[in-house]
């Protein structure tokens, strides 16, 4: 793997985690999202991006 291969899966395993974490427990919903489920699906929607990506690089390399 490249460096930009890495800088792409580590801004994948991340931003998604953070912008959840910042967003979502702001939304107005009863009961609300707590700061714990924010980062829980944060990491969710994080494992499948870099998934896509991991497969995309072993089937088109």
């Amino acid at each position: 793997m490249r460096f930009f291969d890495f800088f792409a899966l580590s801004v994948l395993a991340i931003v998604p985690i953070l912008w959840c974490r910042s967003r979502l427990p702001q939304i107005n919903r009863n009961p609300p999202i707590t700061d714990a489920q924010a980062v829980r699906i944060g990491a969710l929607i994080s494992a499948i991006l870099c998934a896509v990506y991991i497969y995309r690089y072993v089937v088109y390399r």
